[in-house]
């Protein structure tokens, strides 16, 4: 399922913009007409080809917009050891009435490592509490015809 070199261009464009019309520009075909750019650009959206193509890098971008829950966990043990770091604004007097703001590297805060060291324990199941219990109660009395 190979694409020609302009259909290849149209398809990362369109990835990009979302907008046909200017990704059929892009990938360098040509037309001054908008109304004929605007119909061939949507024949070419319907092209098998193009379309599975599309899927394609809808699916890379997609995957690489979302974090996996090994890179979030990777973070939030990072947090709860203390490692990560973050800008903080800090305004400080240099003179009588003069005051001077400059940023700073900061830890998280205390509320922060305890927040982190809870989502990653809730992440890992730590805190379930569901008990599944399963008895059989003999049934003592009723009619002899009730079927097991």
């Amino acid at each position: 399922m190979k694409l020609t070199v302009r259909q290849e261009r149209f398809c990362l464009e369109y990835a990009k913009t979302g907008n046909a019309t200017e990704s059929y520009k892009k990938a360098g075909y040509k037309g001054d007409d908008y109304a004929i750019i605007a119909t061939n650009a949507s024949r070419l959206l319907k092209n098998d080809k193009v379309k599975a193509r599309l899927e394609e890098l809808a699916q890379e971008m997609q995957s690489q917009k979302i974090a996996s829950a090994a890179e979030v966990q990777e973070r939030l043990t990072r947090i709860l050891r203390m490692e990560e770091t973050e800008d903080s604004v800090v305004v400080e007097g240099i003179e009588k009435g003069i005051t001077e703001a400059r940023i700073i590297q900061k830890r998280p805060a205390l509320k922060d490592v305890i927040q982190a060291g809870t989502t990653l324990a809730k992440m890992q199941g730590a805190f379930e509490n569901n008990v599944n219990v399963n008895v059989v109660l003999p049934v003592i009395g009723g009619d002899e015809s009730l079927e097991d």
